[in-house]
């Protein structure tokens, strides 16, 4: 997992014009507009493609099902962007959701030591953050993530929606985000952050994933171990047009690196088995094989 950036891609334009078109004439027309966008995105991110072929291919799906997979994963990523673009402009009265584990939720912010929820770029992990507070989770949600996106973008839409609902905190070179993590627990606050990418350069654990020797960032579990904090592992899958099935994992606490790993790892495969189309990272995931 050597080469993401940890950027983003689209642009101003292209946010604008899906925000006027979910303000102006709803979240279906938006909807209507992608199926015009979203071949061309298809047909044209050969290396996305290509690398979805390679993780599919190490999934175990055959040619012929990672061929529809893929085409529905492209539509589904835009549709997850309308979606969360809706929930931040006040539309999301428009949803339903179900979950799974709510009370594991519940008791983490119970404990008065904070929390960390895991989590990853499969499903729509923006909806994840803000059905939480609005599932009854009274502590603070912050979500602990690299600050790259475009600046552009990012003024745009706080002056366009309504904000997320949670605070974010940006992953930074001087490591001060380590203080305000530890601010957010010692106000019994939860901490979000993925596990699934890491950049070049940082500290990784090997751990097995789909039969293959894969390194992971070791930098979201020994949070966990580290400051001793509950840990669970969120997330929100999208089953159909307007409805998202959060899920939250048994609670583990006073957990090793080992043990958060080993529960995020499972709880990882198993979603991506279930919802393969909704893996949502384009790069070369697993290391070349060098064995043959």
């Amino acid at each position: 997992m050597s080469k993401w950036t940890g950027k983003s891609r689209g642009g101003v334009i292209g946010y604008s014009f899906f925000v006027y078109t979910i303000k102006w004439f709803g979240v279906s027309a938006a909807y209507t507009l992608l199926g015009i966008v979203y071949p061309f995105y298809y047909w044209f991110e050969k290396d996305k493609k290509a690398n979805l072929v390679n993780f599919y291919k190490t999934v175990g799906l055959d040619s012929k099902t990672t061929k529809k997979v893929i085409k529905k994963n492209f539509k589904l990523l835009g549709q997850c962007l309308i979606d969360r673009i809706a929930f931040l402009i006040g539309k999301d009265k428009y949803y339903t959701f179900s979950m799974d584990g709510e009370q594991n939720l519940l008791d983490i912010s119970k404990t008065g030591k904070g929390g960390l929820l895991l989590s990853a770029h499969l499903g729509n992990w923006e909806i994840a953050g803000n059905l939480l507070k609005k599932r009854g989770i009274n502590a603070n949600i912050n979500i602990l993530m690299l600050d790259a996106e475009h600046k552009q973008i990012k003024k745009f839409l706080a002056h366009q929606t309504n904000g997320d609902l949670f605070k974010v905190i940006p992953i930074t070179d001087d490591f001060s985000y380590l203080v305000k993590l530890k601010e957010a627990i010692s106000k019994n606050e939860l901490i979000c952050l993925h596990g699934d990418r890491y950049l070049d350069g940082s500290k990784t654990i090997e751990k097995e994933f789909f039969g293959r020797k894969t390194n992971f960032g070791s930098g979201p579990f020994e949070i966990g171990a580290r400051l001793n904090v509950p840990v669970c592992i969120v997330f929100a899958m999208k089953t159909s047009k307007r409805h998202y099935a959060l899920s939250a994992s048994k609670i583990i606490d006073n957990s090793s690196v080992q043990e958060i790993s080993d529960l995020y790892i499972s709880t990882l495969e198993s979603l991506v088995k279930e919802y393969p189309e909704q893996w949502f990272n384009y790069y070369d995931y697993f290391e070349k094989d060098t064995s043959s």
